[in-house]
């Protein structure tokens, strides 16, 4: 029969081996990073590092590192895009690509990273006008979506992982600063500043454009929010 001092130090040690396996273990990345956007796929996780300019492959069981910096210009079909003023923001990854995002991205839809070929490349405009490339992303119904600035206005594009080909899903928004896919449809949320009377207020809304028949409707509004 275990006496209460023998029970109390088993309950302790319990407590310690449950805390052990729950405690946090940090992987260092390299110096100067600062990462701001993380993903998993291909048995990895992928850090996007703003500061060092690069993506991070992170191997989960062996904390294993390592680092592929973006490249100063990249060129497909004929069209060779400089990347030096390019700050990365976002990246998702599907069929074997690491799909990066950011400001900066001029005449060009979405840079990506081949993780098996090791090789950067870009998914070019399918118009010749002038394209802000895409600054936020979303994955989902197996697409890329992806909102990008065409003569200053914004648009919802669909772009296949698998063959690259670009698809207009819808035109008709205002802006958005991030969007998410569910429900089949993707969400785009979008905030903005406004000057009234009484000073400057900031305002959110919710857009939800269904990628089956295509309807763009406002979701819900809510002003002096964000």
């Amino acid at each position: 029969q275990k006496t209460a001092y023998e029970i109390s130090l088993g309950l302790v040690g319990s407590e310690m081996c449950i805390r052990d396996r729950l405690s946090i273990r940090s992987i260092e990345l390299p110096e100067g990073s600062r990462p701001v956007s993380i993903c998993y796929g291909g048995g990895k996780m992928w850090v996007l590092d703003a500061g060092r300019r690069s993506v991070v492959a992170v191997n989960p069981d062996t904390r294993d590192i390592e680092e592929f910096h973006i490249p100063e210009q990249v060129g497909a079909s004929g069209l060779t895009v400089n990347l030096t003023g390019f700050k990365p923001r976002q990246l998702v990854w599907a069929e074997g690509k690491l799909w990066i995002a950011g400001i900066g991205l001029e005449n060009t839809i979405l840079l990506f990273f081949d993780t098996e070929g090791r090789s950067w490349g870009i998914i070019p405009p399918p118009w010749p006008w002038t394209t802000v490339g895409g600054w936020c992303l979303a994955y989902g119904d197996g697409s890329i979506w992806t909102l990008v600035d065409v003569m200053r206005s914004a648009l919802l594009l669909r772009v296949d992982p698998a063959t690259g080909s670009v698809e207009v899903v819808c035109n008709g928004l205002p802006g958005g600063s991030s969007i998410c896919y569910g429900a089949g449809s993707v969400w785009v949320l979008y905030t903005f500043v406004v000057m009234t009377p009484f000073g400057v207020v900031e305002t959110s809304r919710i857009y939800r454009v269904d990628v089956r028949d295509r309807n763009f409707t406002l979701f819900t509004s809510r002003s002096g929010s964000s």
